[in-house]
């Protein structure tokens, strides 16, 4: 007797044209079949059917500091920017508009930075890979770390005016690239059902 799974593949296709990060080749293409496979060796790691990724935290972890390495950047490039640019004979950096934009900024960087640590230093612990600590931890770092860069990388553009939508200044790249910190290694709606899962509550 044989149990029927779906089961994704993955597969080399063509070059895919994306929104951002430009550098990679994205060739990575992910197809479902059906496939029999033997009851005595069921894909499953744990009871129910659910799997556990031992990776997953590590891989939410990199995917966080990355969107704090964004947000960092883009805070510094207002900054900047907000310092040079005038506008009624003063610096822009001088409205309180612009400063109460990047205090927000420089709030939510250091916030997601420190949250970062944090489930870096709870992954390093001895046997705690896959602890529900971990996984805890990584799923707010992921979620809180992808969200605040995209409004960083939002709010730097906005400082930068139409300039921020130009190539020839790097807001605009941060401003595409950061959107799919909340898509890759977990949707950010996923990262909130997991931590929803870490309380206790019954999640579909």
């Amino acid at each position: 007797m044989a149990q029927v799974e779906d089961v994704a593949l993955a597969a080399v296709g063509p070059p895919q044209d994306i929104v951002g990060l430009g550098a990679p080749d994205f060739r990575g293409t992910e197809e479902r079949r059906r496939i029999q496979v033997p009851l005595d060796a069921p894909l499953e790691s744990e009871p129910a059917g659910r799997f556990v990724d031992r990776d997953a935290p590590v891989h939410a972890d990199h995917v966080a500091a990355r969107g704090v390495g964004i947000a960092q950047r883009a805070l510094e490039l207002a900054l900047r920017y907000s310092q040079e640019r005038k506008t009624f004979g003063k610096p822009i950096a001088q409205h309180q508009a612009i400063q109460f934009k990047l205090a927000d900024m420089a709030m939510e960087t250091e916030v997601a930075r420190t949250i970062v640590y944090r489930a870096a230093g709870a992954y390093g612990q001895e046997g705690g890979e896959t602890s529900d600590e971990v996984r805890r931890l990584a799923a707010m770092c992921k979620l809180y770390a992808s969200e605040a860069s995209k409004r960083a990388a939002d709010q730097a553009v906005q400082i930068h005016g139409g300039y921020g939508f130009m190539e020839d200044y790097p807001v605009a790249r941060y401003w595409r690239d950061v959107k799919v910190n909340e898509i890759g290694e977990g949707t950010s709606e996923v990262q909130r059902m997991l931590i929803a899962r870490s309380l206790g509550l019954p999640v579909e």
